[in-house]
């Protein structure tokens, strides 16, 4: 009869320590050169359907900020002067007010 050998008992590892890793630093903000107003229709961007994300228009790293003194009418997307905008994206929720309409999607 062959007997198998049987191994010593393996001894517990100690845990390994936490190591929180440095994070590196936030990147620059981009800044652009807006162009003068007199110049916003030579730009075929001003005159498309520019199509965009939710994640572009909301957050900290929203793309799309409204030019001054235009009331609102006038975009500014990565620096290039936009009026026709269209949202993409999938409606998950939303909630009616007497004055608007807030959805959430993904």
């Amino acid at each position: 009869m062959s007997s198998t050998p049987t191994l010593p008992p393996t001894p517990a590892l100690p845990p390994a320590p936490r190591v929180t890793p440095e994070l590196p630093p936030p990147a620059p903000r981009v800044t652009f050169e807006l162009p003068p107003s007199s110049e916003w229709g030579q730009d075929p961007l001003f005159f498309a359907h520019v199509k965009l994300a939710v994640c572009e228009v909301v957050g900290e790293d929203a793309v799309l900020h409204p030019a001054n003194g235009t009331n609102g009418s006038v975009h500014f997307y990565r620096g290039r002067p936009a009026r026709k905008f269209e949202m993409m994206g999938y409606v998950v929720t939303f909630k009616m007010a007497n004055t608007k309409t807030i959805f959430t999607g993904a």
